[in-house]
């Protein structure tokens, strides 16, 4: 029996240019998004994670209730300011959890630059 491999894209800090992201310039909160994936479905779970270079943690889960995107998740300012420091990173990913089944799928990691 072979697996399913299912391709999703990476997340999207919204307000990022170019891989970095300019703390000053961030809203509060800061916008992510989840591109449409293949086989979306009402019930699906999808978990974004956020952790950076600094030590901070983030998550949030969102169940779909209708298949449109992009999914946006606010994330907190504070979660890419907490002890800045030069050359901090913040790795975004997100987890879907499909309906009705035990599967996960994970999102490949963007990696941003915090600058101040």
């Amino acid at each position: 029996m072979t697996a399913q491999q299912s391709v999703v894209a990476a997340p999207d800090l919204v307000e990022a240019v170019n891989g970095v992201a300019y703390i000053k310039k961030l809203s509060d909160p800061t916008p992510a998004s989840v591109s449409q994936y293949t086989e979306a479905a009402i019930g699906d779970v999808i978990e974004m994670l956020v952790s950076t270079s600094t030590g901070s943690n983030w998550n949030s889960q969102r169940v779909l209730i209708q298949p449109l995107f992009p999914v946006i998740f606010d994330i907190p300012k504070s979660t890419f300011t907490n002890n800045l420091v030069s050359g901090a990173t913040a790795n975004l990913r997100y987890r879907i959890t499909k309906a009705g089944s035990p599967n996960v799928v994970t999102s490949p990691t963007l990696t941003v630059r915090l600058e101040p």
